[in-house]
């Protein structure tokens, strides 16, 4: 449909370098409005916004293509948002909490709207799409620290019925080294 915004994420593996520069570069780029650098295999989570089908496949085969082309990533992934909901994510995303991380959820059966709805109740969850691609459901949780995101994780993500994989992607987080005494 013209004028529909369209929403999704870039799944990136970074094919040489610091994968914290590959985040930055994509930071740049108009219509994504944040990249994470992960621990997993995927080295870097960005999200999209773009108003229509043309801005998307322009961001596509123009920015995203040249951070291939260039060797900074080797693949990039897309995966879209069943229902686009811009605009959904505060604006502590940039610099997010250290127990801060993203879960691929696969579900066994059931609405993927009803899952949403029991993972938005979650007090730590920012943001829960469906998605069209290798999982059923992306999730961005920001957790105080490691120990309240495993809690979370354990005692509430993965006892919600319909999930029947999780797949936990923290975020890095690059921190000052403090001084050594001499």
């Amino acid at each position: 449909m013209a004028g529909e915004p369209i929403t999704g994420y870039l799944l990136v593996e970074a094919a040489r370098g610091d994968i914290n520069a590959v985040a930055a570069q994509l930071r740049g780029v108009d219509g994504v409005q944040f990249a994470h650098a992960l621990l997993g295999p995927t080295d870097v989570i960005a999200y999209i916004e773009t108003p229509d089908w043309d801005s998307f496949n322009a961001l596509l085969n123009g920015s995203i293509r040249a951070l291939e082309t260039s060797g900074l990533a080797r693949h990039v992934e897309t995966r879209l948002t069943v229902k686009p909901s811009a605009g959904s994510f505060g604006s502590s995303v940039q610099s997010p909490p250290r127990g801060s991380a993203w879960i691929f959820l696969d579900l066994d059966q059931g609405e993927p709207a009803d899952v949403i709805a029991k993972l938005e109740a979650i007090d730590t969850v920012v943001a829960a799409h469906s998605v069209i691609g290798a999982c059923d459901i992306v999730v961005y949780l920001e957790c105080e620290d490691w120990g309240e995101l495993r809690t979370v994780l354990d005692t509430q993500v993965r006892t919600i019925p319909e999930v029947v994989r999780t797949d936990t992607r923290p975020v890095l987080m690059r921190r000052p080294r403090r001084a050594r005494s001499a």
